[in-house]
């Protein structure tokens, strides 16, 4: 494997050629695809899919330049969320957002094509007794797409609350506008979880952490890098929109010399909008679609 000769990831996978092949960063195993179509980079750790670009393109996904140590969760990319959301419903000792972000996972298999092409990742030791999840992420030109199925393999129901918590790279707090989520409802994190409706396009220039009531396509409009990111989305009924702001400060894998690099769009199911029980017997394929174009006029 190689050995990481710089902090940033991006930096890092153009020093890499072309092909298919495990490399070695900040002390994480990654699966590295790349290809006339672009790159991918997912770790084996949590299965979380660090970097995507689109050939010609900027990176769509940000990671920290600065990870903590394995087996910490890394921070960046799209962490996978389960079989919890946030902290435990009831017990605080648990770690937040579940075991899935730091399990060891397995490539399962691999279907290149000229597009793009598909990968399945199974956790490599069972997270929860009776409960079975895997990942699919596939890509097709300047579309990808991750779906997490979930199956209840017990005799009782399970309550199940996750996230696909997707950090995208923007060029500044600044330059960035949400469309797609005016006029719905949202639980703030900040104000004790208290409903509000969205009147106008949500920014972020300051700290944010909202979880919506939203079912459609939300569009991030980055007019620094002048490109639009549309993020659709099945079997969620919650999108969450987070950036620390000032609270970056205290974190050692931001810091504000990073907080202003990424917003957090999340496909999630979470107890404010979603129904969480799953059935004996019952799958759940929660998917989130993301796209890159160009700003228009």
């Amino acid at each position: 494997m190689d050995q990481v000769t710089g902090n940033g990831l991006a930096e890092f996978i153009a020093q890499q050629p072309d092909g298919s092949f495990l490399i070695r960063w900040q002390g994480f195993d990654l699966w590295l695809v790349k290809q006339p179509w672009g790159e991918l980079a997912v770790a084996q750790q949590g299965a979380q899919l660090l970097h995507f670009r689109p050939a010609g393109q900027a990176p769509v996904l940000w990671c920290s330049s600065q990870p903590l140590p394995a087996p910490k969760a890394i921070r960046g990319g799209v962490p996978l969320c389960w079989p919890w959301f946030g902290d435990h419903p009831q017990d605080s000792s648990k770690p937040a957002h579940g075991y899935a972000r730091t399990a060891g996972w397995q490539l399962d298999s691999a279907e290149p094509s000229v597009e793009g092409g598909s990968w399945t990742f199974s956790p490599q030791q069972a997270l929860c007794e009776g409960l079975a999840l895997s990942l699919q992420i596939e890509v097709r030109a300047a579309l990808l797409t991750l779906r997490m199925r979930s199956e209840n393999n017990t005799r009782e129901m399970q309550e199940l609350s996750m996230a696909l918590h997707s950090y995208f790279a923007i060029s500044g707090r600044d330059q960035v506008s949400l469309d797609g989520i005016e006029g719905c409802t949202y639980a703030d994190k900040l104000r004790d979880m208290a409903h509000f409706r969205l009147e106008q396009p949500q920014s972020i220039r300051q700290r944010t952490d909202r979880v919506f009531r939203h079912q459609g396509d939300v569009h991030l409009i980055d007019r620094g890098l002048q490109r639009m990111i549309s993020i659709g989305k099945g079997n969620s009924n919650s999108t969450v929109v987070w950036n620390p702001g000032d609270l970056a400060a205290e974190m050692a894998d931001i810091g504000m010399d990073q907080v202003d690099g990424f917003v957090c769009i999340e496909t999630a199911r979470t107890a404010d909008f979603d129904q969480l029980a799953l059935a004996p017997g019952e799958q759940l394929l929660m998917e989130t679609r993301i796209a890159v174009s160009p700003l228009k006029g």
